[in-house]
């Protein structure tokens, strides 16, 4: 417990060397790992690292190898403490799954309205933007169809998309939408799947710690789907994203998992 909730506030990261080898190891932000490892048995937990930094092309200049990896090393370990933090991953989580339903409305609602009019769940298409940014920002790939190298920057703001519709700074048109939502969804989605299983891998500790955040985990199902022409025939309608699962059976196994 220790572990979750210093790593919950900041971002710790616990580093392993090979005395014989001198490789360094580290892992990432340790607080999913530390959720998922707590449990009421006397079991030894381990923690896994990332592999080490190994530049082998450089292998007949040794200083220079080790300079280049250290470097490598010290860049991941900034990327790791200046990235979101726990709070912050979980507030966007919690906030797409209550609108998940809203979230293909709105994706829907983009290509079946006419491309010149106005975006109808515009608050909705703000919320995926913001909280896009959150979870995905820092994992976006080099490209992305339908968006020009030079907009990628802007990919998350809602103001640049308002300004390129060019009627107001309230308004994106549909078509304009189109581009930004049919790059982000995809990846959103996968995001929401990675936090959910994670969530759900540490029930133990959600159990304790926020239950209502485990059962809106456990109650709300992330449609597979990924691909454009898929993801504009999913039903919204609310029940479809619902898991017709008992969740108080499923706290009554995680009760009996922890007494065995």
């Amino acid at each position: 417990m220790y572990w979750t909730e210093l790593s919950f506030r900041s971002h710790v990261v616990v580093f392993a060397v090979d005395l014989k080898s001198e490789k360094i190891f580290l892992t990432n932000s340790i607080f999913w790992q530390a959720t998922t490892l707590i449990d009421t048995s006397d079991k030894t937990k381990t923690i896994e690292f990332r592999p080490a930094v190994e530049l082998t092309e450089l292998s007949d200049d040794i200083k220079k190898r080790e300079k280049a990896e250290n470097f490598i090393s010290s860049f991941l370990v900034k990327k790791i403490a200046f990235g979101r933090n726990i709070s912050d991953l979980i507030f966007a989580h919690k906030t797409l799954l209550r609108n998940i339903s809203a979230l293909f409305e709105l994706y829907t609602d983009t290509w079946h309205y006419d491309a010149w009019t106005e975006v109808q769940l515009v608050d909705v298409f703000k919320t995926v933007l913001e909280c896009a940014e959150i979870l995905v920002g820092f994992d976006l790939p080099e490209k992305l169809e339908g968006i020009p190298d030079a907009e990628i920057k802007y990919l998350f703001s809602f103001d640049f998309w308002a300004r390129k519709t060019d009627w107001s700074y309230e308004e994106v048109s549909n078509f304009v939408a189109q581009a930004p939502l049919k790059a982000i969804l995809p990846l959103l989605l996968d995001k929401l799947q990675y936090f959910s299983d994670l969530i759900l891998n540490a029930n133990y500790y959600w159990f304790y710690k926020d239950v209502t955040y485990l059962k809106l985990v456990h109650q709300t199902v992330i449609p597979s789907c990924r691909e454009h022409d898929k993801i504009i025939r999913v039903n919204y309608d609310s029940i479809n994203f619902k898991n017709k699962e008992s969740f108080s059976a499923y706290l009554d196994e995680i009760r009996t998992n922890q007494s065995k």
